[in-house]
């Protein structure tokens, strides 16, 4: 195993990159082997998507807050259209959001919708902008003590007309 590390130029634009090996060929005594070439994907993106339960741990009947931060820091492009969605009840059935939800939480316009699939719609950041909201999340009473890993859906965005899907954010 070795690691390589690579320099992602200034001017890359947003996308997915594939790189793509070779086969991989040895002597194994005096027999010559060929093994599958491998690839993997250089996601090149202006925008990082986070999110953590900023008062954990709680208990059982309690609330919890979790943040949401998205942040673009393209220097002259824009993302819209951000959208990712979190299911609470994948993470512990019967987590749900008691009150209301944050108004217009990343740009004006956009939408979070739930209580227990949070979804969130129509977001958009101009240029180095971001957005930070919070969610209060109401842990249910017979729930067993534990770590529950609570994970998004990949967050999509159109950056400069082109269609970007960053990984989930899990805390």
């Amino acid at each position: 195993t070795f690691a390589v590390t690579l320099q992602v130029p200034a001017v890359a634009t947003s996308g997915t990159y594939l790189n793509t090996t070779s086969t991989v060929t040895g002597m194994v005594g005096a027999e010559s082997i060929v093994g599958a070439g491998t690839s993997d994907s250089l996601l090149v993106a202006e925008l990082t998507f986070t999110k953590e339960f900023i008062d954990a741990p709680t208990v059982a009947g309690g609330t919890a807050i979790l943040r949401f931060t998205i942040s673009n820091a393209s220097p002259t492009a824009s993302a819209t259209g951000i959208l990712f969605t979190d299911n609470l009840n994948a993470t512990l059935l019967g987590l749900t959001t008691p009150g209301a939800l944050p108004t217009d939480p990343c740009g004006a316009g956009s939408a979070l919708v739930g209580p227990s699939l949070l979804i969130l719609t129509g977001g958009n950041l101009g240029p180095t902008e971001s957005c930070t909201f919070d969610v209060t999340v109401q842990v249910p009473g017979g729930a067993a003590p534990g770590d529950y890993l609570n994970t998004t859906s990949n967050l999509g965005a159109m950056i400069d007309g082109s269609s970007v899907a960053l990984p989930p954010a899990s805390d």
